[in-house]
């Protein structure tokens, strides 16, 4: 059984992170000492993102003010009228807007809680899944993170699970089907949304694909230009490939977190010149017909 790579992409050393729980806040809410009363507002293009995340935010205010100053909530500021900001760390933050007249107003408005920024978060993706009356994935082993996830019902989703995966290196990946009783050539499509736009149909984001109905596997080589933070799609299904945002009735799909953690970048190969060949694994490729 062969899996194909298609494309390449960046990511980062696996590694599984300690599970922890993010607390989000009771309440998000403004002080009201600014928006439509004092003329001070402001809007931002997402509240929820992932950790490497950028959010663009939007002055609202009035016309009256000269000077205008930011604070995201992370140590960080601008005096820009209407400033972009990224967020890397996990957490809750709270956003103030300031506003100056020449005349001597003064006012602000804090949103307490505003963006979050959680793994996973920012994006809204399709919808896809399967069956498992004969067949599921019954695990993925991707560098150094396993998960053993077993019959889920059609749809897996592990996206509190962060793999991280090396840019400018070769990671090793291994999926295996589970069957009922009898055994299937399944197919294997891997996505990765390395833009991270909320869909995996952007060019190279199919980045391998391979068919067999025991071990899957091979090694990927993993672009140094990646970064960020973002989802990773897992689809099997009996019989043919399948689209990121299908549903069907044999087989599975499973969703992971993977970031690109630019810190991680040593001891760096040298990219291959055309997309990797993984290695076969034994295993019977017979198509078998469901009754």
């Amino acid at each position: 059984m062969k899996l194909r790579i298609i494309h390449i992409i960046p990511v980062i050393a696996l590694i599984i992170l300690n599970s922890c729980v993010i607390k989000e806040p009771d309440d998000i809410y403004s002080t009201g000492e600014g928006g439509s009363s004092s003329g001070v507002n402001f809007e931002a293009s997402s509240t929820s993102i992932s950790p490497g995340g950028t959010v663009y935010f939007t002055n609202k205010s009035s016309n009256k003010y000269d000077y205008f100053y930011w604070e995201f909530g992370d140590g960080n500021f601008s005096s820009s009228e209407d400033p972009s900001h990224t967020y890397y760390e996990v957490g809750y933050y709270d956003v103030t807007l300031y506003g100056w007249s020449l005349d001597g107003d003064e006012d602000v408005e804090t949103k307490y809680g505003y963006i979050g920024v959680i793994y996973g978060g920012g994006n809204s993706y399709c919808q896809s899944y399967g069956g498992t009356s004969y067949e599921w994935i019954e695990s993925v082993f991707l560098n150094d993170y396993s998960n053993y996830s077993g019959n889920d019902g059609g749809y897996g989703d592990y996206t509190s699970e962060v793999i991280y995966l090396p840019p400018g290196n070769y990671v090793y990946i291994e999926t295996t089907p589970g069957f009922t009783s009898s055994t299937y050539t399944e197919y294997f499509n891997i996505w990765i949304d390395y833009n991270n736009d909320g869909d995996f149909e952007d060019s190279g984001e199919l980045v391998a694909q391979g068919s067999g109905s025991s071990v899957v596997s091979g090694d990927i080589y993993i672009d140094e230009g990646a970064t960020g933070t973002t989802r990773m799609r897992i689809s099997m299904s009996d019989g043919q490939y399948r689209g990121p945002c299908e549903t069907f009735t044999y087989g599975e799909v499973e969703d992971y977190t993977v970031n690109f953690d630019v810190l991680k970048k040593s001891n760096r190969v040298k990219p291959p010149s055309l997309p990797v060949k993984l290695k076969p694994k034994n295993g019977d490729t017979t198509i078998k017909t469901k009754k």
